[in-house]
C-alpha cells in the first residue's frame, strides 16, 4: 500500500476543507477502507491538511504582498499626477511623463489585470489636471483639504474605466480560475 496520497484524493479533501463538510473521523475510515491502518491514515491526513494550510498561507501572504504593491502605486501615481498642477506647471512635456508615469502606475496598481489598470491610471492622468484646473479656477484661497476633491473627481472616470474593462477584457480568465 502507498504511504502518499493520490492527486484525486488530496484534491477531494481540500475541496471539503474548503466547504465546510469536512469530517476527520469519516476520511479516516474511507482511508481504511483503501487499505491504510489507523495510524498510517491519521499521519496521511494530517500531513495533508499542514501542506492545504502551508498552501493558503502562502497565497494569503502573497495577497497582502499585492495588496501593498497596489496601495503604493496609487499612492505614487496620485501623489505624481499632483506634482504638474501644485507646482504649476504647463509644459506638455511634463503632461507627458505624468501620463506615462500614471500608466505605469496603474500598471502595477493591478498586475493581475494589466490592461485594465493602465487604461485606468492614463485615463485619472489626463482628468486629474483638468480636474484640478476646473476646480480651483478663479480662486486664490482655498483650504489645503480640498486637493481631495480634484483628486477624487479624477478617480471616478477612472475607476469606472477600470472595473469596466476589468469585467469585459478579463471575463473569460475570471470564469476559467477558481482558487482553494
Amino acid at each position: 500500500m502507498p504511504n502518499t496520497l493520490t492527486q484525486t484524493e488530496k484534491d477531494q479533501i481540500r475541496y471539503k476543507l474548503t466547504t465546510n463538510t469536512f469530517s476527520a473521523d469519516a476520511e479516516i475510515a474511507k482511508l481504511m477502507e483503501k487499505g491504510y491502518d489507523e495510524t498510517e491514515a491519521k499521519s496521511l491526513l494530517l500531513n495533508e491538511i499542514r501542506e492545504f494550510k502551508q498552501v493558503l498561507f502562502e497565497k494569503k501572504m502573497q495577497q497582502n504582498k499585492q495588496g501593498e504593491v497596489e496601495s503604493i502605486a496609487v499612492g505614487v501615481t496620485v501623489m505624481f499626477t499632483l506634482i504638474g498642477p501644485l507646482f504649476g506647471i504647463t509644459s506638455p512635456v511634463w503632461f507627458m511623463v505624468a501620463f506615462l508615469a500614471a500608466g505605469i502606475g496603474g500598471y502595477f496598481a493591478a498586475q493581475d489585470k494589466p490592461i485594465a489598470g493602465i487604461a485606468g491610471g492614463i485615463v485619472y492622468g489626463i482628468i486629474f489636471p483638468l480636474a484640478h484646473h476646473m476646480y480651483f479656477a478663479d480662486r486664490t484661497r482655498f483650504i489645503r483639504i480640498e486637493m481631495v476633491i480634484p483628486i477624487i473627481m479624477a478617480m471616478i472616470p477612472a475607476f469606472i474605466l477600470y472595473f469596466i474593462l476589468a469585467k469585459t477584457v478579463y471575463a473569460k480568465s475570471d470564469k476559467e480560475s477558481y482558487d482553494y
